[in-house]
């Protein structure tokens, strides 16, 4: 992929020296730009500081809100993906090929997320991209492989759910451990592949003065671009939109008079769709503003300097947007599937039970030992009817 950290992209020296010229003139009477650490990086044009407040506001209370985001994403992230991983490999018996499709989406969200540290740090700093040539191709490719994976999974996940629903077979063979196995390798394989031109364009350069991790323009990045945006984002979202308009029209023409199993498959279609909602809401608007930066550096048409501002400043909000969704499908799991509500009750219960022990350890001695259990007694009590409630 191409992602920075805020979705901006850089321009050839000459086209960046022509537009600068220009702002200047309109801006003769006010200083030079300085766009600070990371956030304008890739931005083709050099602008005063009074053009973009007009727009929008101080650029350091910008990239500070960016971060103190990044950061909430990562901690949230991490701790729902996790145990998401965590709770889906104790649903042995019942495991549906939907639930292994969420762990491998959990997977790649945590992978993801390993690298937002360094995209934040970077952020901070007033030299630009402190960590070398590598990390920069390798986070950018991480980053890359969880889109791709990510849209390729929840693809799978709206086929099956159509077949089992839609065309009502239930064959035991994409149950079987070596079919599940075939296509998730498939997926991942088909992400990683589609993400290696990343490590052919993406690179440590000089813009403006600090170094930036960005893509070296070139007509067959372009091209590539263009291809992979179609082959794993808009054709995915269509097969998607497909699968689940007609998975709706089939349940509510059986709404009045569902049995169990139908209620039960009903709930596991909600919890796809919200997944692949929310999935879309988070990558849609970063894969359209990218496909329109795209298009303005192939001068299929032509963006004026303050509409490419809009764009920067646009791109890094859908930037944000799209890592965002890395700490999201945690809660889905949580409101639709009760299987991890109960083990998450019983998490936090065994999580309470030790922290409850060790307090009555730690009571102090001049409690006698009749009160101290008594306290303790009904503290455990009260835990055991919250935890086992539903």
């Amino acid at each position: 992929m191409f992602l920075n950290p805020l979705g901006f992209e850089e321009k050839e020296q000459t086209e960046m020296d022509s537009t600068t010229s220009s702002s200047t003139t309109r801006y003769s009477d006010s200083p030079t730009t300085d766009y600070g650490p990371y956030l304008f990086y890739t931005l083709d044009y050099s602008f005063t500081l009074n053009a973009i407040d007009d727009l929008f506001f101080e650029r350091q209370d910008f990239v500070s809100a960016i971060m103190v985001l990044y950061i909430f994403i990562f901690l949230i992230g991490m701790m729902g993906n996790i145990a998401v991983i965590h709770i889906m490999s104790m649903k042995k018996r019942k495991r549906r090929l939907a639930d292994i499709f969420i762990t491998h989406l959990a997977i790649a969200d945590l992978v993801f997320l390993i690298t937002l540290p360094l995209w934040t740090i970077a952020l901070g700093q007033s030299d630009g991209w402190p960590f070398g040539n590598f990390m920069c191709k390798l986070t950018s490719y991480i980053t890359s492989v969880n889109m791709f994976s990510s849209i390729f999974f929840l693809t799978c996940m709206s086929a099956e759910r159509y077949k089992v629903i839609v065309l009502t077979k239930n064959s035991k063979v994409t149950r079987t451990k070596k079919y599940t196995q075939i296509i998730t390798l498939a997926v991942w394989l088909l992400s990683a592949l589609l993400g290696v031109h990343v490590f052919v364009y993406r690179r440590v350069i000089e813009c403006q003065g600090r170094r930036c991790c960005s893509d070296e323009h070139s007509a067959s990045r372009t091209v590539f671009r263009l291809v992979t945006r179609v082959i794993a984002f808009f054709l995915p979202l269509l097969i998607i939109t497909v699968c689940y308009c007609s998975i709706a029209l089939k349940l509510n023409k059986h709404f009045t008079r569902m049995n169990k199993d139908e209620k039960r498959k009903k709930r596991s279609v909600m919890t796809g769709l919200c997944i692949v909602a929310l999935f879309v809401t988070a990558w849609l608007p970063f894969n359209i503003l990218t496909l329109i930066q795209t298009l303005n550096e192939s001068n299929y048409f032509h963006l004026e300097a303050r509409s490419k501002i809009i764009l920067g400043y646009s791109e890094s909000f859908a930037t944000c947007l799209a890592f965002s969704n890395s700490c999201v499908n945690p809660f889905i799991c949580l409101i639709f599937d009760k299987f991890f509500q109960k083990a998450l009750r019983k998490m936090f219960a065994c999580h309470i039970t030790h922290m409850l022990m060790a307090r009555r350890i730690s009571l102090s001695s001049s409690v006698s030992n009749s009160e101290r259990d008594s306290v303790v007694s009904r503290e455990m009590s009260a835990l055991g009817q919250w935890s086992f409630s539903k």
